[in-house]
C-alpha cells in the first residue's frame, strides 16, 4: 500500500525518454507547479529511461500513471508499441502524449492522442497534459472525480449477457458522505479517490486485465470479474480496504469519520437473466440507488422535502 506521507496527487505521470536532461528539467518544472500545496493541483511524476525500464515499472508501481508521455525514439522499443504495451498492463492510463519528430506520421490507432513536435519546450507539454485532462474531465462517460467509467456498466453488462461465469460486485464505501458534509467536497473526493486507488489496486493484483471497474454514484463502485476469481477479489477487497484506510486516516491532521465498505453480488450463475435492464435493477435495488439519488436530490435543493 502506499506509503507517501504527502496527499494523494491528482494525477500521476509517467515520462519515458532516454534523455535524462529532458527527465530532470521535465520533473523540475512540474514539481515546481504542480506541487502539494499548488492551486493548481498536486502531480506526481516518475521517470523512466527505456521501454522495459517503463514496462518493469508498469509491473511494480502502484498505481503508474494517469497520463503517460512518451518519446517514440527509445533504444530499445518503438514508443507506440511501448504504449499498446503499457495500455495491456494497466487500466490506469487515461491518456498518451507523444514526444515526435516533424515529419512524423502516428499509427491509426494512437491518431486521437496528443503530441508534440520536437524541438519543443516545457510549456507545450504541459499544455498537452492539461488537453488530456479536460478531454478526459469533460466526458460524460467518465466520473470526474476518479476517471473511472460512470455508465459503461451497460456494455461491460453486455459482453457477459447469456453466460454464467460472470460476478458484479457492488461496492459500498459509507462514511464519505458524512466526511463531504464536515469538511467539504474535496475532502469527500481526496477519501473518494483513495478508496478508488485501493480498488484499482486489488483488481490489478488478483482480478484479470478485463476485468470492468465503475465508479457509478458517490462513493459507490461496480466491478465485473470472472466467477473463479470473484471470491479472491471480494476478500483481498476487505482486507486490502481494512488496512488500506488506516493509512489515508493517517494521512490526515483531523478527526475523520469512520469509512467501511460494505461487498454485495450478483451472479450470472444466480438466475437466467432475460435483459441488462434486470441486472441493473438488481444491482440498484442492493446499493440502494434510488434512495441515495432522492437523498441527494433534496440535500441539493431539487426536490420538496415534505
Amino acid at each position: 500500500m502506499r506509503k507517501s506521507t504527502r496527499r494523494i496527487p491528482d494525477f500521476q505521470i509517467l515520462l519515458v525518454t532516454s534523455d535524462p536532461d529532458l527527465a530532470a528539467a521535465f520533473r523540475a518544472y512540474i514539481e515546481s507547479r504542480y506541487h502539494y500545496n499548488s492551486d493548481r493541483g498536486f502531480y506526481a511524476v516518475l521517470t523512466e529511461a527505456s521501454g522495459a525500464m517503463a514496462m518493469e515499472a508498469c509491473r511494480t508501481a502502484k498505481p503508474l500513471a494517469s497520463i503517460v508521455i512518451l518519446d517514440t525514439d527509445l533504444p530499445d522499443m518503438d514508443g507506440y508499441e511501448l504504449a499498446r504495451r503499457l495500455h495491456e498492463c494497466t487500466r490506469q492510463i487515461i491518456g498518451f502524449v507523444f514526444l515526435v519528430a516533424n515529419d512524423s506520421v502516428p499509427p491509426p490507432d494512437f491518431e486521437k492522442e496528443c503530441f508534440v513536435a520536437k524541438p519543443f519546450k516545457l510549456e507545450e507539454v504541459e499544455q498537452r497534459i492539461q488537453e488530456v485532462r479536460h478531454r478526459v474531465c469533460i466526458s460524460w462517460r467518465k466520473n470526474p472525480r476518479t476517471r473511472l467509467p460512470a455508465d459503461e456498466i451497460r456494455d461491460a453488462l453486455e459482453l457477459v449477457l447469456g453466460q454464467q461465469d460472470w460476478v458484479l460486485l457492488c461496492l459500498e464505501a459509507n462514511g464519505v458522505d458524512v466526511i463531504e458534509d464536515i469538511y467539504g467536497y474535496d475532502a469527500g473526493t481526496k477519501a473518494v479517490r483513495f478508496i478508488a486507488d485501493l480498488i484499482e489496486e486489488t483488481i490489478d493484483e488478483y482480478g484479470t486485465p478485463n476485468d470492468f471497474i465503475g465508479h457509478i454514484f458517490g462513493s459507490d463502485f461496480v466491478i465485473i470479474t470472472q466467477a473463479q476469481k470473484s471470491r479472491d477479489v471480494s476478500q483481498m477487497l476487505r482486507a486490502h480496504f481494512t488496512s488500506g484506510i488506516q493509512q489515508f486516516y493517517s494521512l490526515e491532521t483531523r478527526p475523520m469519520p469512520q469509512i467501511t465498505l460494505s461487498v454485495t453480488t450478483i451472479r450470472g450463475s444466480d438466475k437466467p437473466w432475460g435483459s441488462i435492464g434486470e441486472i441493473i435493477d438488481k444491482m440498484a435495488e442492493l446499493m440502494h440507488l434510488k434512495e441515495k439519488n432522492e437523498a441527494l436530490d433534496k440535500k441539493l435543493g431539487l426536490v420538496k422535502i415534505a
